[in-house]
């Protein structure tokens, strides 16, 4: 299974980082911006990511097929499964190819 995103951060306001750094996106709530990054480590994200992503590097096309949601509320895959209409196939699919992420704060993040 591969391992789509391996670490990321939610940064404080006014933090500056360089070109090494994707920044997905800024946000006034810090609320959103840990929404985003539970959307991020779902597997429905990662998988969707896969698609797009020919070699090892990350970049901001890889995010093509990743579409927008509300992010005041954090997602989980199964809403977005039922969101997105997903059947027993698709979801098959992903669940069997994109290994779970730990959570922020749980003794297995990185």
């Amino acid at each position: 299974m591969p391992e789509v995103l391996s670490h990321f951060e939610v940064l404080p306001p006014k933090t500056v980082c360089s070109e090494t750094y994707l920044v997905v996106d800024a946000f006034d709530s810090r609320e959103q911006a840990e929404n985003l990054a539970t959307y991020i480590r779902t597997k429905f994200v990662r998988y969707l990511i896969w698609q797009a992503t020919p070699t090892q590097n990350i970049s901001k096309g890889c995010f093509a097929f990743v579409p927008d949601v509300d992010l005041t509320v954090a997602p989980t895959d199964e809403a977005l499964y039922e969101y997105f209409g997903l059947d027993e196939d698709a979801i098959a699919e992903i669940e069997t190819k994109i290994k779970p992420m730990p959570q922020a704060g749980d003794g297995n993040a990185k």
